[in-house]
C-alpha cells in the first residue's frame, strides 16, 4: 500500500509527505527497509556492533542522483555533507601544481567520502 500511495493516479506523490501521515515507529521501518540495501554494501552502516548507529544513520540518508561528470564537491572547501556510493563510480579529481585536473582515485559502490 505504501508504493501505492506514492504513485497514484499517475503521479510521483514526494515520499517525506506520506511518511509525515504515519507513525513515527512504521516510519522507521520504512526509512530502514528502503536503506537495506546500502546498509549491506557500507561496512560502517552494517548491523553488529553498532547496530543502534547504523539504524541511526539509515533513517536519516536521503537518496541522491548524480549525473555523469557532475560535480558533487569541490577541492579545498569544507562540506557538511556524507555521500555513500549505492553504485557507479566516483572519481576523485584533484588540482596539480599546473592547475591542471588528475583524477587522484576512483570509488565505487559501498564506499564513502565525506
Amino acid at each position: 500500500e505504501y508504493f501505492y500511495l506514492q504513485y497514484s493516479n499517475g503521479k510521483l506523490h514526494k515520499e517525506s509527505e506520506i511518511l509525515d501521515f504515519l507513525s513515527p515507529i512504521l516510519r522507521r521501518e520504512i526509512k530502514e527497509h528502503n536503506t537495506e540495501d546500502i546498509r549491506r554494501k557500507v561496512p560502517l552502516l552494517r548491523v553488529g556492533d553498532h547496530s543502534d548507529f547504523a539504524m541511526d544513520v539509515s533513517c536519516v540518508i536521503e537518496s541522491t542522483m548524480v549525473f555523469e561528470n557532475e560535480t558533487i564537491f569541490r577541492e579545498k572547501t569544507t562540506g557538511d555533507e556524507m555521500y555513500f556510493i549505492h553504485s557507479g563510480v566516483v572519481e576523485i579529481v584533484v588540482s596539480t601544481p599546473s592547475n591542471e585536473r588528475a583524477t587522484y582515485l576512483a570509488i565505487g559502490d559501498g564506499c564513502v567520502s565525506s
